[in-house]
């Protein structure tokens, strides 16, 4: 019976000895998981800076920018050559200075778009956001407004899509502008 009993403690030993030197002692030799990771599509985008509302957003390197700046708004339209020569609108980033999401929403777009289709919340810049999506009056040629909206300080910001019949938003493009979008200050 000690035999046996000498016998299977030297077999477990060896077998531990064995395991302890082939995974533990050489790991270079066990093969690690591979962890593929989706590519950053932005990664050779350009960036836009506003020194005077704080904030920086990537676009497309072969997208243009053109920027219309008041004492009540910032806006700046982000296309390309193919949008502007199918005639389709332009991803929009705005800035509602002395605003809040919720008086821009009912006083704005409730106003000019009284069926909002929905209301969610989102995030914009690491701050919460309201996504909001809005529909034309009876009448007017079918569309949806995208609104991407955020308040940092005393200011709205926010991106906005337009998607019509024969006039898509690109919300791939709209997603990934949003993602990149940091306040600065």
């Amino acid at each position: 019976m000690n035999k046996i009993l000498l016998t299977s403690l030297i077999v477990i030993l060896a077998l531990g000895a064995s395991i302890y030197w082939f995974w533990v002692r050489n790991p270079a030799e066990v093969a690690s998981p591979t962890v593929s990771g989706t590519p950053d599509v932005t990664v050779n985008w350009l960036t836009y800076t506003s020194e005077t509302y704080g904030f920086t957003v990537r676009y497309p390197e072969s997208w243009q920018i053109k920027e219309s700046s008041s004492k009540t708004s910032l806006l700046v339209q982000v296309t390309s050559q193919e949008m502007i020569a199918s005639k389709q609108s332009p991803i929009e980033l705005i800035v509602l200075p002395n605003q809040t999401v919720d008086r821009y929403v009912s006083q704005v777009l409730r106003t000019n778009h009284p069926k909002t289709s929905s209301e969610s919340q989102s995030s914009l810049g690491g701050l919460a956001a309201k996504l909001v999506k809005v529909t034309p009056r009876s009448g007017s040629k079918p569309y949806l407004d995208t609104y991407l909206l955020t308040w940092n300080s005393k200011n709205v910001y926010g991106l906005k899509c337009h998607d019509a019949i024969g006039d898509p938003c690109n919300y791939d493009i709209f997603n990934a502008i949003a993602s990149t979008f940091v306040f600065t200050r």
